[in-house]
């Protein structure tokens, strides 16, 4: 039987315990959650913080796809994935997951705030990424030709500089 409140206050529980780093304890409690509220995709997302926090990476990357699966759109499961796949490393996918997150609730909310905030750290470690940089000589010999010269002009008329 779904009890929604129950499952609401299981979930203000883990979170409780996930702020005091009593990892185990918020596992517990967004189980709980989710066995009275199995259609809560919040306590998967939350679950998810928590099985990353206990070093258990699969468990999560699994609870924050049920979480996406229960509501695509919502934005804790697109914060939480975001989170996850940042601290994965996989900046390029936590970017899109905050953009949703981002553009699904108000601006000027606390929820706002939050997602813009992790999408500017996250932008900001993807354009000090290795990735980025080895893209972008690639992207300046396109524009530039090889010899230096814009493309589509002569690389023996380029002037040497003042």
């Amino acid at each position: 039987m779904i009890d929604q409140v129950r499952s609401r206050q299981a979930v203000g529980v883990g979170l409780r315990h996930l702020t005091h780093e009593r990892v185990d304890e918020a596992i517990d409690a967004l189980q709980d959650a989710i066995r009275l509220d199995p259609l809560e995709p919040a306590a998967y997302a939350f679950l998810a913080s928590a099985y990353f926090a206990a070093g258990r990476a699969d468990d999560a990357d699994h609870a924050i796809e049920q979480a996406l699966t229960l509501d695509p759109d919502g934005f804790w499961p697109r914060l939480k994935a975001g989170e996850l796949r940042f601290r994965l490393g996989d900046t390029a996918v936590a970017e899109d997951h905050f953009l949703v997150a981002l553009r699904s609730v108000e601006p000027g909310t606390r929820e706002s705030d939050a997602a813009a905030q992790a999408l500017v750290r996250t932008r900001q470690a993807m354009s000090k990424s290795i990735a980025h940089r080895a893209v972008l000589p690639g992207r300046l010999h396109r524009l530039l030709g090889r010899s230096g010269a814009p493309a589509g002009t002569d690389p023996s008329q380029a002037r040497a500089g003042p």
